[in-house]
């Protein structure tokens, strides 16, 4: 019974969801953590849309942690548009699929393949790209940074002007790495958008709006 009162209690929470910043409140209460690191950079990036349709983008489903996946899919629910994530595992994939609205859909794909096959119609209509897959190894950090580069790339050739891409676990200072040090201070700090950080740094068609952990 009290299990029951609480999912009526979320449900009637959600209802009463009218803007962003609630759906942020919302969700780190029901589908993640209160003080989650990544709070401030997703709640950062949708209210960017104020609260009209987007097509969203992501790679690296999130099932749990983050919950990315299924904020996305709510966010959908409430201001529409459209969602859709891959993974290359496939336990994401059953598990939001079941639970996503009929505008989100999630695949199991290796993230670099399935962009390649994508429309280009399609890319070009995103408005939000979230980047999330291929954990980093800090001991060997390049492939996670060439795979998030090589991501990065094909979709830019195709985005439009004012289209957010948001690169989780690129921190903007090493302290997020406990008891990781740089060889050398001029070092890069291993993430997944370290190489994309560097590739856009003297393009003055990109503007950095938020860097933190991610």
């Amino acid at each position: 019974m009290i299990n029951k009162i609480k999912k009526l209690y979320k449900n009637f929470r959600f209802y009463r969801i009218k803007n962003v910043s609630t759906l942020i409140d919302y969700h780190f209460k029901y589908y993640s953590s209160k003080n989650h690191i990544n709070k401030s950079l997703l709640k950062i990036a949708l209210e960017n849309f104020k609260n009209q349709p987007i097509n969203i983008f992501e790679t690296g489903s999130s099932a749990w942690g983050t919950n990315s996946s299924v904020l996305f899919d709510n966010y959908i629910r409430k201001f529409g548009g459209n969602f859709v994530t891959v993974d290359i595992r496939e336990d994401p994939s059953l598990k939001l699929n079941a639970l996503f609205s009929s505008s989100s859909v999630a695949y199991v794909d290796d993230s670099i393949e399935f962009i390649t096959n994508l429309d280009v119609e399609y890319i070009a209509e995103l408005d939000l790209i979230y980047l999330d897959s291929y954990d980093v190894d800090l001991l060997n950090p390049q492939p996670a940074m060439q795979h998030g580069l090589k991501e990065f790339l094909l979709l830019d050739k195709y985005t439009k002007p004012g289209t957010i891409t948001v690169v989780d676990d690129t921190p903007k200072n090493i302290s997020f790495y406990k008891n990781f040090k740089l060889v050398n201070e001029a070092d890069s700090i291993p993430g997944k958008g370290t190489l994309i950080l560097e590739e856009i740094s003297s393009d003055s068609r990109y503007e950095i709006i938020y860097h933190h952990y991610g």
